[in-house]
Parts: structure tokens; sequence; C-alpha cells
């Protein structure tokens, strides 16, 4: 009972550092809903192959990262799940199946430089994001396929569905321009990137 009371605590706080991203589809957009079960979702989710090193959201851990997740546990992990830190992000997955559901990483203080790094290196992995918001948020949305482009983004605003599997979104508290440097941003910013899907942790709660 405890954790089913839980879940939806953990699904809030996910769901907090999704929006207003998300809400940027979804102010326009209806998600395609999934009636399949957690496997199946799980399943079509790890096809993307959407993670950072050996993890992948939608995969299960392997008995060896099982074993390195117990030795680098974050005590203010949620009930029902466990989270740990490997390298320098963090991977939460549930607590009785090892099903990883989200890859995050958080930076503090950090110059433009650094927020241009990391904008980089989601670019690299993910390709050209589906849409940015405020300049400060962009976001990429996947579906069975691969990454959603703009086009089909925007093209898609006609039929107010999209067959989103995922989502990577990266926030920060600075605009972010080509341009910006170290030498031309004075202020610092607190940066995050989140790489999870929607329909898997709605999935996750109802069980």
């Amino acid at each position: 009972m405890g954790k089913q009371v839980i879940k939806p605590i953990f699904v809030l706080c996910i769901c907090f550092l999704l929006l207003p991203a998300f809400g940027v589809l979804a102010h326009d957009h209806m998600l395609t809903e999934k009636t399949e079960t957690v496997d199946q979702i799980a399943n079509s989710v790890k096809e993307l192959k959407l993670g950072i090193g050996p993890y992948t959201i939608g995969e299960y851990l392997t008995a060896e990262q099982v074993e390195l997740a117990y030795n680098n546990l974050v005590a203010d992990s949620y009930a029902g799940t466990k989270k740990f830190y490997v390298d320098d992000y963090f991977v939460i997955v549930d607590e009785e199946s090892n099903l990883t559901l989200a890859i995050y990483k958080q930076q503090e203080d950090v110059r433009a430089d650094e927020v241009k790094k990391m904008v980089g290196f989601l670019m690299d992995k993910f390709d050209e994001p589906t849409t940015m918001a405020h300049e400060k948020i962009i976001y990429w949305a996947f579906g069975p396929a691969g990454v959603i482009s703009t086009q089909t983004y925007d093209d898609s605003k006609d039929t107010g569905e999209l067959d989103i599997l995922a989502t990577v979104k990266f926030s920060s508290s600075l605009e972010v321009s080509p341009g910006m440097s170290n030498e031309t941003v004075e202020e610092t910013a607190s940066i995050y990137f989140i790489i999870t899907s929607d329909l898997l942790l709605q999935k996750f709660i109802e069980q």
C-alpha cells in the first residue's frame, strides 16, 4: 500500500523536471495513449537506445549494474525506486524489477561555456532537437522511428496528436544562444538534462 501511495509523488517530481518543456507539446498536442503493459512499453522505449553510458531507459539493470547501484545509492531516492550516482549523472530504477526509469544530470553555478558544452553533448548524442522554449529549454521528443523533427512537430499541430515514446529535456536558468561564452556572459547558471518516458512512468504507477 505504501509503495502505491508514494509512486505518484515520484512521478510528480520527475514531471516537475520535464515541465514547462513538456507543456510546449501538450498545449497543442495530445500524446497518443498506449494500453500496453509495462514490459511492452519498456521494450518499445529501449529500442530507441536513449541513455548515457551503459544505462538506457526501458532496460533492466544487469547483475553487475545492480551491484554497482547498491554501492552508489543516493539516500534521497523515492520510495519504490532506487537512485544511484555513476560517473557524473543519476540513474533512477524501479526498486523491485531494476527497470531503468530516468537518467539525469544536474550542475549548479556553471559558466556559459559549460552550458554550451552540455547542449553540444546532447545534440551530438540525440541529433537536432524537436523544439525550444523561452531560449532556456531544449526538448527532444522520440517516436517509434526516433527523434521527432521540428517539421513533423509543426505538421502535427493540424491533428493535435504526436506518438511520443520518450523525451530528453535540457533546461538552463540562463538563455542559451550560439554566441554565448565565458567572455560575453558573466552570470552563472543552473542546468540539467533528463531522459525518461512519460508513458513508461504512467504505466509504472498504475501497476
